[in-house]
C-alpha cells in the first residue's frame, strides 16, 4: 500500500457535559441556554501492514463486546495495537493491547492510576453467511482502590494530605462498594471522600453468533461474561475497616436480535430482548452503562429495544429497560440490621438518530 495510506487520524465533536465518560446526551430545559460542544475523539492511526494497526490519542473503543462492561458512547484515551493474522477464507485471529491512563501522579495528594488491557479473538465464516466471534480479555486496573489517609488532614490549622486516593464523583456512576477515605472530615466545608473498596483485574469473555441462513433477515445470538478476579473479601475488609456481607463479582449479558444489525437502508429494521445481570464489583461503574439501571453495576433485567430505517441516513430506536438492584443500594456490614433497600427503575427512551 501507499506510504500516504498507512496514517489517518479521526475527530469527533459530540454534545453533553463533560461531568461524566459516558454518555453524550444533551437534557433540554435550560432556560434557551446555548449547548455546549465537546472535543470527543482526536487520534491518530497507523498501519504499516495489513495486519498492524497502531492508534494513540482519544479514540473510540478498540476492544469488542457489549455495553456489559463499556459503555456505547465511552471514549478511550491512550495507546492501543493490534495484530490480526488470517488463517484461511473462514478464519481469523486478532490481539488487541492498550495502556490507557486514566489520572496523572499529583504528589502528596493522589496517585497516578492506568488501565492495562490485551484481549484475543477469532472469526469464522462459512458459505452461507453465518459468522462466529470468540473473544478473551483481561483488563488491568492499578492505582485505582481506594487508600485510607493515615492521618488527620486539619491539624493546628496545617495540612496533610496524607494518601488521599478517592474516587471522585465526576468519574462513577453507582454500584460499587465504597467506603470514606479521609482520616477527618474538612471542619469548613464537610467534605468527605470516597474511595472503591475492591481492585478490578476484570476477564471478559464474549461470543457473538450471527445466522446468515435468512439473509437479509439475520439472528444474532450474543453472550458476555465478566468477572473481576480481584475481589477479595478478606483484603476488602482490611482495607476499609468492615466486614462487607454483600456486593458480587462477576456479571452476564444475553442478547437475541432478529433483522438487520445495522441500520443502512431505507426500511431496515430489528428487534431485540436482552437480559443483563451486573453484580456491585464485577467492573469499575464509571463506565458502564449509563442507561440501563439509571446507570452503574449492581442491577438486573431485560431490555427490549427496536429500530427502524427512515431513511439511509436516519433511524428510530425504541427501548424499554427494566431493571431492579441485586443487593442492597448501600452495602450491607456484620452486624447490620437495617432493611435492604433494593430499587426498580423502568425507563423508556426513543431516540432519532441521523450521519452524514
Amino acid at each position: 500500500r501507499d506510504r500516504e495510506d498507512a496514517v489517518s487520524a479521526g475527530f469527533r465533536i459530540s454534545t453533553g457535559n463533560v461531568t461524566g465518560p459516558t454518555s453524550t446526551n444533551q437534557t433540554m430545559g435550560q432556560g434557551f441556554n446555548k449547548y455546549a460542544l465537546v472535543l470527543d475523539r482526536a487520534h491518530i492511526t497507523l498501519q504499516p501492514t495489513p495486519w498492524l494497526r497502531l492508534s494513540g490519542g482519544r479514540m473510540a473503543n478498540p476492544f469488542v463486546g457489549t455495553d456489559l462492561l463499556w459503555a456505547d458512547d465511552l471514549g478511550f484515551e491512550g495507546v492501543s495495537a493490534r495484530v490480526s493474522h488470517r488463517f484461511s477464507p473462514s478464519v481469523d485471529a486478532f490481539v488487541t493491547g492498550g495502556w490507557f491512563p486514566l489520572r496523572t501522579d499529583s504528589p502528596l495528594q493522589s496517585g497516578a492510576r492506568h488501565l492495562a488491557a490485551l484481549q484475543a479473538g477469532v472469526n469464522w465464516k462459512n458459505s452461507a453467511g453465518t459468522t462466529l466471534r470468540l473473544s478473551g480479555g483481561l483488563f488491568q486496573y492499578q492505582g485505582i482502590t481506594g487508600e485510607r489517609e493515615a492521618n488527620a488532614r486539619f491539624t493546628g490549622g496545617a495540612t496533610d494530605y496524607g494518601t488521599r486516593q478517592e474516587y471522585p464523583a465526576s468519574m462513577r456512576q453507582r454500584g460499587n462498594t465504597l467506603f470514606i477515605t479521609n482520616a477527618q472530615v474538612d471542619p469548613l466545608t464537610g467534605s468527605t471522600f470516597w474511595g472503591l473498596a475492591s481492585e478490578f483485574r476484570e476477564l471478559n469473555l464474549n461470543a457473538t453468533l450471527d445466522i446468515g441462513n435468512f439473509d437479509p433477515v439475520r439472528i444474532v445470538l450474543t453472550g458476555d461474561y465478566v468477572k473481576n478476579l480481584a475481589f477479595d473479601r478478606a483484603r476488602m475488609a482490611a482495607r476499609t475497616g468492615s466486614q462487607v456481607q454483600d456486593g458480587r463479582d462477576t456479571g452476564y449479558l444475553g442478547r437475541v436480535l432478529v433483522g438487520q444489525p445495522a441500520m443502512q437502508r431505507q426500511g431496515d429494521w430489528n428487534v431485540s430482548l436482552t437480559y443483563r445481570w451486573l453484580g456491585s464489583d464485577a467492573v469499575v461503574d464509571a463506565f458502564t452503562n449509563s442507561d440501563f439501571g439509571l446507570g452503574g453495576t449492581n442491577n438486573k433485567g431485560f431490555i427490549l429495544g427496536a429500530n427502524y430505517a427512515l431513511d439511509r441516513n436516519a433511524w428510530v430506536t425504541v427501548r424499554w429497560l427494566a431493571s431492579s438492584l441485586i443487593d442492597s443500594m448501600g452495602p450491607r456490614v456484620a452486624g447490620d440490621t437495617r432493611a435492604p433497600t433494593r430499587l426498580t427503575a423502568d425507563l423508556l427512551q426513543v431516540d432519532l438518530n441521523a450521519k452524514f
